[in-house]
């Protein structure tokens, strides 16, 4: 096997680990909610510059939902009610990047390998109420995940409606 399938291959495997692994944090104080008895499973893809819901699903689930970040490049998102109240605020690495092991010592360019995509498909998870209704691209993280500040459209750079994906 040659050195560029080995190293695709590991980059393939990583971006599958990576894409189980995206996940919110709730914006309000609700034990419910935090310990995760029903997420909205979102199955995305990214292509010319825009993320689009594949398929969604509402699922029981005692997996937690915020996972830590791996890589410095993030895309911030943020769920809303229709009146653009936070239910969810979070940070995922950006699924373009598939990062690969640390190259050898003495490889000239040390650090780990990195790929970015032009388009991807990855699964966000994030906590369920019957009040979800927008996902929000964020164009810069807010610096309190727990804001309870409304997150207008003016702050988003995509605003995908759930409506049709959670009234199924």
């Amino acid at each position: 096997m040659t050195m560029q399938i080995k190293k695709a291959l590991i980059l393939f495997v990583l971006s599958a680990i990576n894409m189980c692994c995206a996940g919110a944090e709730p914006a309000k104080d609700d034990a419910a909610a935090a310990s995760g008895t029903q997420i909205l499973v979102l199955n995305m893809r990214f292509a010319n510059g825009l993320h689009q819901v594949t398929s969604a699903r509402v699922v029981d689930s005692r997996v937690p939902l915020k996972m830590r970040v791996l890589t410095g490049a993030v895309v911030a998102y943020a769920v809303t009610d229709a009146a653009d109240n936070p239910l969810a605020i979070g940070t995922i690495d950006d699924p373009r990047s598939l990062r690969g092991p640390m190259a050898p010592p003495e490889d000239p360019s040390p650090g780990h390998a990195t790929v970015v995509l032009d388009s991807t498909e990855y699964i966000l998870r994030v906590p369920y109420t019957k009040d979800l209704r927008f996902l929000k691209f964020l164009t810069a993280a807010p610096a309190d995940t727990a804001t309870r500040e409304k997150i207008s459209n003016e702050k988003a750079r995509q605003v995908i409606d759930l409506q049709p994906y959670v009234s199924q």
